[in-house]
């Protein structure tokens, strides 16, 4: 399986945990990924599978802002 990251969001919180939403285009399956983590801890349940770029990309940008918002 060949897959190959398109885009990366980040979040830092204040006591300094890292959220990472990361997309990555799986040419197999002819898909989009989104593969969230906490601190570098991937939380492999949560991975989200679209078939559009836009909308993975925009899955993963409003992750990060529904954090930022919620953790500060």
């Amino acid at each position: 399986m060949a897959i190959r990251l398109i885009h990366t969001e980040k979040h830092q919180t204040r006591s300094g945990t890292v959220h990472t939403a990361k997309v990555y285009r799986n040419a197999e399956y002819n898909e989009w990924v989104v593969k969230f983590a906490v601190d570098s801890h991937l939380l492999q349940k949560s991975d989200y599978h679209a078939s559009d770029k836009l909308d993975a990309v925009d899955t993963a940008k409003y992750h990060i802002k529904r954090v930022s918002t919620q953790f500060a």
